[in-house]
């Protein structure tokens, strides 16, 4: 980039007048900024450490002249740009901060778990027995994806084996820049020809030294030619997590087996939560290692690495809330896999509806978690094509944009939020085989909120008393799970012609007390 060009040839300009402030200019090379022997910079932005502050606080200490004075601003204010100390941006300590919680809410729910296991044969608590229902279901997912394992391991392979292809494509030899050799400063005898000579060499090498990272015609052509199916190639490999999951969740409705341990005292919630567990189970490891190959695969070489492992996460993260969403919908587990492939790839197109618009319309299509799957992907892109080292450094102050890695990642987090919503919200209000359906407007209903039990009254010698209740509230807010009395019924019971029974019930003792 020109801009790159051009600060090369300040910086040699400037050295070319070191002879008029001998002492800013020794002060300068002696900070440790600079190689003592080619003048490269001491640390980049990929090697930022300690010592990079250090010798950026020592250069700019060093006292220039009148006559320097407006080459020390241009040392000050770049170097700092150059050799950034090793700060963490906002979302990369998000990303640390969010899996530092999972870990930590991991641990804690383990040893409440294992509490609670020698507990057994006591009364436990409602949260108690939604987390051993927690436990025992994603034990049980488990064990189904061991009995399919080779299409279990495939799942989690077959996207890895696709990020290869393209990291042995980015370090094709012809894909690598090629930069000048360096001079290399000439042996000297005393302190002052050994500052001349280092000044000389740093004249003489700043222009190339500024190349260094610079992309080749070729990568340059790698990446933007890719730059528009990059996003549907990573789409793709994700793919067969979809249809995988998606089946899983819908056969349970299909063979009736939630509905049969929901009658056995099973929480809705907590096999919707087991779900998302198995689910983060096997995505997570797959996350991790995709963002360590497009990392140190030279693929993506200038994206964090917490950033791409919060970035796949949440797009994982999103599949799964995807996958209970749409199962929703579904009863028969072939039509629901068929039907969440389409659907997903449907999602993408808000991507190139949006593609050249303003980054407000980007934002509101990434709603859409594969839009805004593909606009993260598009950042990396645009991001590598900008080279590494020092002619990155410079080259991404020209270019820049909202659309980022890490606003993509808070994006695809906020889908996954919304859809789990969504999904809970329709299995309550959709018409479903089994179960009450409730109204669309439950959510602003007292009664669902404030669960209300009847008390069941009996003698003094243990016998229930006749209650009238059914027949006194018959409104479906007071009873919304008993069917109340017909007119035709309630003319009986006038008459005495009908049979009430009031407070019939069985009782059973299990390990959570008498149900």
């Amino acid at each position: 980039m020109g801009s790159v060009a051009w600060l090369g040839a300040q910086f040699q300009s400037c050295f070319r007048q070191a002879a008029l402030d001998l002492n800013y200019y020794n002060c300068l090379l002696d900070s440790g900024a600079f190689s003592s022997s080619t003048c490269e910079f001491a640390c980049d932005i990929q090697s930022s450490n300690s010592a990079c502050c250090h010798a950026v606080a020592n250069a700019s200490q060093c006292i220039a002249s009148e006559s320097t004075r407006s080459c020390k601003e241009l040392f000050d204010s770049h170097l700092e740009l150059i050799m950034p100390c090793n700060t963490m941006s906002e979302s990369t300590i998000g990303a640390i901060v969010l899996t530092l919680i999972a870990f930590v809410m991991v641990v804690v729910l383990i040893l409440i778990l294992q509490r609670q296991q020698r507990a057994v044969g006591k009364n436990l608590p409602r949260w108690a027995r939604f987390l051993s229902q927690i436990q025992i279901l994603v034990w049980k997912n488990l064990q189904l994806s061991r009995q399919h394992i080779f299409r279990t391991v495939i799942e989690c392979i077959l996207p890895l084996l696709f990020i290869i292809i393209l990291v042995v494509l980015s370090n094709l030899p012809y894909l690598k820049a090629t930069l000048t050799a360096l001079v290399q400063k000439q042996n000297c005898k005393d302190t002052k020809s050994c500052s001349l000579a280092l000044i000389n060499t740093c004249e003489a090498n700043l222009p190339d030294i500024f190349l260094e990272g610079k992309p080749s015609n070729t990568a340059t052509s790698f990446y933007t030619s890719g730059e528009p199916v990059f996003g549907m190639y990573f789409l793709l490999i994700y793919l067969r997590f979809i249809p995988s999951l998606t089946s899983k969740i819908v056969v349970e409705k299909e063979k009736r087996l939630a509905e049969g341990m929901k009658m056995m005292g099973l929480y809705d919630t907590a096999l919707t939560w087991s779900w998302y567990i198995t689910g983060l189970i096997q995505c997570t490891p797959v996350a991790i290692f995709i963002a360590v190959e497009l990392k140190y695969g030279n693929v993506f070489p200038m994206a964090d690495l917490a950033l791409l492992y919060l970035f796949f996460a949440s797009f994982g993260l999103a599949i799964i809330s995807y996958s209970v969403l749409i199962s929703v919908f579904f009863s028969k587990s072939k039509t629901a896999a068929i039907a969440s492939v389409l659907v997903w790839v449907m999602g993408y197109l808000p991507y190139y509806g949006v593609e050249y618009e303003e980054n407000s319309r980007k934002f509101a299509a990434s709603l859409c978690a594969p839009a805004a799957f593909a606009h993260g992907i598009q950042s990396l892109v645009q991001q590598a094509q900008l080279g590494t080292s020092v002619y990155y450094t410079i080259a991404k102050t020209v270019v820049s944009s909202e659309i980022t890695i890490g606003n993509m990642s808070w994006m695809l987090l906020l889908d996954s939020i919304l859809m789990a919503i969504a999904s809970w919200y329709l299995q309550q209000v959709l018409p479903q085989e089994y179960g009450v359906q409730k109204p669309w407007y439950f959510i602003f209903q007292r009664s669902y909120w404030q669960q209300t039990t009847t008390s069941v009254q009996t003698n003094d010698d243990g016998t229930i008393l006749p209650s009238d209740i059914y027949l006194n509230d018959t409104s479906a807010e007071a009873q919304p799970n008993v069917e109340p009395p017909t007119q035709e019924l309630r003319v009986k019971q006038e008459k005495g012609e009908c049979i009430q029974i009031c407070g019939l019930r069985k009782t059973f003792n299990t390990e959570d007390g008498e149900k």
